[in-house]
């Protein structure tokens, strides 16, 4: 074909469509303020998200731990016949994902965020910027632009842009929507723009609830210790291997004070980076042409009976 037959033929081609996959961390089916009798959380975001789009309603995660429900999210697998049968193990470099496929089809695949398929978790490290020379690296599954952390990361992230690890600054759920708006907004300047695929696959609301104060603000009056008598007795009990996590006695509530405002307003902040994507979207004007994807990758620990 000759160029001149080529900018024509682009010129009358149907605009492209895009894939926008948000994924929480640990989020409960819960923890959205619909869904919150006492109307304590706040996400206005995703709320107006729900009340203009389609609720899956029956739709199911494919474990209830991050790593086995990421490697069937990206793969339409079981867990067990992809390797990733518990957290942290590393996703089998011959499985097919969903980046695989798209990118055959002629998308333009990018993650940002955390991956948590390489198996270094596994190793008892919580998390860290990607190496580019690793083999589980996001490129092998199918994903030529990434910026990546294996695990949790809060704010002033330290991630890795395709090897080269970065500090950033701010809190890691609106960086890595702004690294993925960035990288969209210079895909729209190409001359030929390919539809797009962008997995931004956050590390909230995972603990260790690392948030802005500001945030954590908006919370600080919805449990207070001095209710109960004995806070001093709120004294977790260290249990030994290597997923264990600290466990607190059953009736001492007094540590929700401390957890329960960070774990809010990290979804709060959460909730804010959503914002964002879709100002973002309609700012590029192609929030018509846009398959924007909100999930869970599974359900988040229970706190107590008023955090599910």
């Amino acid at each position: 074909m000759a160029p001149t037959q080529s900018v024509e033929a682009a010129r009358h081609a149907p605009p492209v469509t895009h894939i926008v996959q948000l994924l929480s961390d640990d989020q409960g089916w819960g923890e959205v303020e619909w869904r919150d009798p006492e109307k304590r959380l706040r996400t206005p975001n995703l709320a107006a998200m729900a009340a203009n789009g389609l609720r899956l309603e029956r739709y199911y995660s494919g474990s209830p731990v991050c790593s086995p429900a990421r490697a069937a999210l990206l793969t339409g697998r079981a867990p067990h016949r992809t390797g990733v049968d518990n957290q942290g193990m590393p996703l089998r470099l011959q499985e097919k994902t969903v980046a695989h496929a798209l990118q055959r089809a002629g998308w333009h695949c990018a993650h940002f965020g955390k991956m948590h398929l390489e198996g270094i978790h596994s190793l008892g490290i919580g998390g860290g910027p990607t190496l580019g020379n690793y083999s589980h690296r996001p490129s092998a599954f199918g994903f030529e632009t990434w910026i990546s952390n294996y695990g949790v990361f809060d704010l002033d992230p330290l991630l890795s842009r395709e090897g080269e690890i970065e500090a950033f600054r701010g809190e890691g759920s609106e960086v890595i929507v702004r690294e993925a708006l960035n990288f969209m907004r210079r895909e729209a300047k190409g001359p030929y723009p390919k539809p797009l695929f962008v997995a931004v696959h956050y590390a909230s609301p995972n603990d260790p609830w690392y948030a802005h104060t500001a945030d954590q603000a908006l919370f600080r009056d919805l449990i207070r210790c001095e209710r109960y008598k004995t806070p001093k007795a709120c004294v977790p009990t260290r249990v030994k291997g290597r997923f264990a996590a600290p466990v607190w006695p059953r009736d001492c509530d007094c540590f929700l004070e401390h957890h329960v405002v960070r774990y809010y307003a990290e979804l709060h902040s959460l909730d804010r980076s959503v914002g964002t994507m879709r100002k973002g979207l309609r700012e590029l004007g192609i929030e018509n042409r846009t398959l924007l994807w909100f999930s869970s990758d599974n359900g988040g620990p229970k706190l107590s009976a008023d955090v599910l």
